[in-house]
């Protein structure tokens, strides 16, 4: 046999050999047969190679809680994924929700350490009473919690008012950062939420609430006050805003929560809870609900005992 001869029979073999391996012997042809095994009682899954990686661990024996509201969320912040989920990305109306982001794109572009006038047009806006007297001088910083914990109207078109005085165009900004942070089935047409043409989804304010919780932490301090007295600049008009969030100080560790209302949107609430002495946070999200704290408080306490972070 000419030496040509044999080096093209070492290399055909040694081709052979290779196809051989890649077809047969890799791990993804090892992975699909066991997959394709008809002993589903020997191999039931694959073991993850970095086994923390996959908290939160499920416990089946809890059933998954009946929501009847519109669309509902719960999210883990530790490992980024939905743990409820019904409609997340369906756009429906969300209320007072707004003033979430209305709070953002003020903290992020309006001078709060100034006093602001209130003027008359933004007062009762929705004909429940105005929050705010006419001509009245309040700080910018006061009129965020007037906002967030009374969940005011007034003081979300107040701040409009001002942003605009300021060169800001609140509105404006605020579906700019909402396409910033990928909330892209998002739309604002006021800062209070009174348009139920505005729409967003619960998969939309979970990255909200994820970006004021890396951004804007104080704000979790305002939500979660449950009352505060609120002076005007001269102290000559003294506020008193009550939580609109019924939930605190009933539901232990949480870290802020926003409620929202209109008689088309129904009943929201945005709550944040944490969960074993600080491994995580539960991002919980109920949008057009009849009975919005009970249903939230459901799936917070489903979310709680369906899992284990540890």
């Amino acid at each position: 046999m000419s030496k040509k001869l044999v080096v093209f029979v070492i290399l055909g073999l040694a081709i052979s050999g290779a196809i051989f391996f890649i077809f047969y012997k890799s791990p993804a042809r090892l992975e699909q047969k066991v997959s394709d095994s008809s002993d589903s009682s020997t191999v039931a899954f694959i073991m993850p190679a970095s086994q923390p990686d996959y908290f939160p661990l499920r416990d089946f024996n809890v059933s998954q809680p009946t929501i009847d509201a519109r669309a509902a969320v719960l999210f883990d912040t530790r490992s980024g994924r939905f743990l409820y989920q019904k409609d997340i990305y369906k756009p429906v109306p969300i209320a007072s929700l707004t003033k979430l982001m209305t709070a953002v794109v003020v903290l992020e572009n309006v001078d709060l350490n100034r006093d602001i006038q209130v003027p008359v047009e933004d007062l009762n806006v929705d004909g429940n009473g105005a929050d705010l007297v006419k001509g009245e001088k309040i700080r910018g910083n006061d009129l965020l919690k007037l906002m967030l914990i009374e969940s005011s109207n007034d003081a979300a078109l107040v701040f409009g008012t001002e942003a605009q005085k300021q060169g800001v165009d609140l509105v404006k900004k605020m579906n700019n950062k909402a396409l910033e942070l990928g909330m892209n089935s998002t739309r604002f047409t006021n800062p209070a939420g009174l348009d139920d043409n505005a729409l967003s989804t619960a998969a939309d304010l979970v990255k909200l609430v994820e970006y004021i919780s890396k951004y804007h932490k104080p704000v979790w301090d305002i939500l979660k006050t449950k009352s505060l007295d609120i002076a005007s600049s001269d102290g000559a008009v003294i506020h008193h805003v009550v939580n609109t969030d019924q939930l605190l100080g009933k539901i232990p560790d949480i870290i802020g929560g926003k409620t929202g209302f209109t008689p088309v949107a129904l009943g929201m609430m945005m709550l944040v809870i944490n969960v074993d002495n600080g491994v995580s946070n539960l991002i919980g999200v109920i949008l057009g609900s009849s009975d919005r704290f009970s249903e939230i408080s459901k799936l917070m306490g489903w979310g709680k005992t369906a899992y284990r972070w540890q």
